[in-house]
C-alpha cells in the first residue's frame, strides 16, 4: 500500500503535535477510507490519493461528542476500477 497521509509532527503549527491528522478506516487495493476531524486534511490528503486512480464514492460528516467537548468529523470513501 502507498503510504499517502502525514501526521501532526510534520506540521509544527498544529495544536496536538502528536496527533494523527487522518485515519484510516479501511485500505485494500482497490477501496480506502479516511476518516479526521480536519476538513483541509482530508482535501489534501484525499487528492494524493486521487492521483493513483482513486475517485471519490461518499464524503459525510458527523458529530462526535464526549462531555463538553463536540467535534466535527469527515468521512471520505474512495475506490479505483
Amino acid at each position: 500500500m502507498t503510504d499517502y497521509f502525514d501526521n501532526a509532527a510534520e506540521f509544527p503549527d498544529q495544536i496536538y503535535s502528536t496527533s494523527n491528522l487522518i485515519d484510516v478506516l479501511y485500505e485494500s487495493t482497490t477501496t480506502i477510507s479516511i476518516q479526521s476531524e480536519y476538513i483541509d486534511s482530508i482535501w489534501r490528503d484525499g487528492g494524493l490519493v486521487k492521483k493513483d486512480g482513486y475517485k471519490i464514492d461518499d464524503v459525510v460528516s458527523f458529530v462526535t461528542s464526549t462531555g463538553e467537548f463536540t467535534d466535527i468529523n469527515f468521512l471520505v470513501v474512495m475506490s479505483k476500477p
